[in-house]
């Protein structure tokens, strides 16, 4: 089920008096986070158009109240409660009335939270991440990358994406490759962007390393992967129609590509390893850790994603903007576990997580920007019924996720 259908049934849940307190909070964090005004008119629209006589000027009474909606329920809601559906044949009385439910819901939440002793320290606040990253060369040496510069381009010298020349990089005479492989390697906090010898474009996320030799030579391209990276593969031909082919190898996959657009999201911490396809075709094929299966080449789709795990390899088709978001600087959550939400925030802003009691069983909608701060992150997360604290100990700050 995608995003927008899931919304659809729960705001159709809402209009029923059929949702659970969990769903009433999800509803509302999907809104709140994203600010999704048009969807929200669009669900509203289709309840009243379910009505066979819409009275005329009810539109633009919708926009107005979807506009205006902070400011009118601001004063409203401490006059009156919210409007409950009662009648199917005034459709469009109780959709307008149920939005404005569903946003008194989180007005009288953000009065409630205002009125608490919030959790999150400002002197113990945490920096986003940054363009931070070591490059390693062929004889060992490591090299501190600027980082005022966003990647580095790999050729016969090595040089920021802007021409700089990077301190210690080599110069390569006669164009020949080097023994062993080159590491670019981010930390926890940390993105860089890798232009490689057959100019293709590699993105890496935080805490992630991609091994590659300084120069492609032979009837293959092979790079090794750990951690998280988007793919934008260049295609490369030797003689005049033998194409040479790219090939990704992870935790335990291998993908293969002749030119597309692609991101692998394959950490050590993760159960699984996720291929999202954006453009073109790639083959994954898993290394069988099922003694009884017999790993077979999946070929994926645009919009398809490969889930590969020890019970095998699972495709589904996905929002492919969710798991490519964090190249363009954003947290994308669509109904993303607890977990899930802070491993990725553990990754950018280096620290750790610690939850007092259970994890919470809640899900997290719409996107957060990465240049925030992280008591900004989960100033909108607490939005969703969770609270947080920061702490700090030592150099290491941690999450703590309180108990509901």
């Amino acid at each position: 089920m995608t995003q927008p259908e899931y919304i659809s049934e729960l705001f159709e849940k809402y209009l029923r008096n059929a949702c659970t307190a969990q769903e009433v909070r999800l509803l509302f964090a999907y809104f709140e986070l994203v600010d999704d005004e048009a969807l929200l008119r669009q669900l509203v629209q289709a309840a009243m158009e379910d009505e066979a006589h819409t009275p005329s000027g009810i539109d633009g009474q919708l926009m107005a109240l979807t506009d205006r909606v902070e400011e009118k329920l601001a004063g409203a809601l401490r006059e009156r409660q919210p409007i409950r559906p009662v009648r199917r044949r005034r459709v469009w009385i109780w959709a307008a009335a149920a939005v404005a439910a569903l946003l008194a819901i989180g007005v009288l939440l953000h009065h409630q939270n205002t009125k608490q002793e919030s959790p999150l320290v400002a002197g113990d606040d945490v920096p986003p991440g940054g363009t931070l990253a070591t490059l390693t060369l062929e004889d060992g040496r490591v090299i501190r990358l600027n980082t005022n510069q966003d990647g580095i381009v790999v050729g016969d010298t090595i040089a920021y994406l802007d021409g700089t020349r990077v301190n210690g990089g080599y110069t390569r005479g006669g164009g020949k490759a080097l023994p062993g492989l080159m590491a670019l390697t981010t930390p926890k906090g940390g993105t860089y962007r890798l232009t490689l010898s057959d100019g293709t474009n590699v993105w890496l996320n935080a805490a992630s390393t991609l091994r590659y030799p300084a120069k492609f030579t032979g009837t293959e391209r092979m790079v090794e992967l750990e951690g998280e990276a988007y793919f934008e593969v260049s295609r490369l031909t030797r003689g005049s129609d033998i194409r040479v082919p790219f090939r990704v190898v992870s935790k335990g996959q291998t993908v293969e590509v002749l030119g597309t657009e692609f991101n692998i999201t394959a950490y050590a911490d993760e159960d699984a390893v996720r291929t999202t396809l954006v453009e073109g075709s790639v083959q994954v094929v898993s290394d069988g850790a099922i003694e009884t299966q017999r790993p077979q080449p999946v070929t994926l789709r645009p919009g398809q994603q490969s889930v590969v795990s020890p019970d095998g390899t699972q495709i589904n088709s996905v929002d492919v903007s969710m798991f490519t978001a964090w190249k363009d600087g954003l947290f994308s959550f669509r109904e993303t576990e607890m977990s899930d939400a802070m491993r990725q925030l553990a990754r950018w802003y280096n620290v750790d997580v610690v939850y007092e009691g259970a994890v919470p069983e809640t899900y997290f909608f719409g996107n957060i920007r990465r240049d925030k701060s992280l008591a900004h992150a989960l100033a909108i997360l607490k939005k969703s019924g969770i609270n947080f604290r920061i702490t700090k100990m030592g150099d290491r700050s941690s999450i703590v996720v309180l108990p509901n």
